[in-house]
């Protein structure tokens, strides 16, 4: 019997995490979700979570990249492109583990041959991070 009641108050735990996070990030419960990136011999994962409102005739549109390295090494993880929008910067704001102002945003590498920027996610090993769009308060 006290299996079964630890067992419930994990799930109401559960629950309660996620009721906490939705008011903050519209585009985890109800948004559009899309993946980036699956790559099953570097064991890494990411997907896009996005999710618009309008608000006095103005849209805005959340976003969340969630990035998964299940690897015992750093990993470079390459995106093709957020969906339609234009690429934005991206900032992490939450890591599984590790120290999160270790954890780069968004990389973008050019080069001179002419070939379109490539776009990289640079995930510590065995670790999930979630990334956001910029916004201004992140500006120092």
């Amino acid at each position: 019997m006290s299996a079964c009641a630890s067992s419930g108050s994990r799930r109401r735990r559960s629950g309660s995490w996620g009721a906490r996070r939705r008011p903050r990030h519209d585009a985890l419960p109800p948004g559009g979700f899309s993946v980036l990136h699956a790559d099953s011999t570097t064991n890494t994962l990411a997907f896009q979570r996005l999710h618009t409102t309008a608000v006095d005739g103005e849209e805005d549109t959340e976003e969340l990249v969630i990035a998964f390295n299940r690897s015992d090494t750093r990993q470079k993880i390459a995106l093709p492109g957020l969906g339609d929008a234009e690429i934005h910067p991206l900032v992490p704001i939450f890591a599984s583990r590790g120290d999160l102002a270790v954890i780069p945003s968004l990389t973008i590498t050019l080069d001179e041959s002419g070939r379109p920027p490539a776009f990289a996610l640079d995930v510590p090993a065995r670790t999930a991070v979630v990334y956001r769009r910029l916004q201004d308060e992140d500006y120092r």
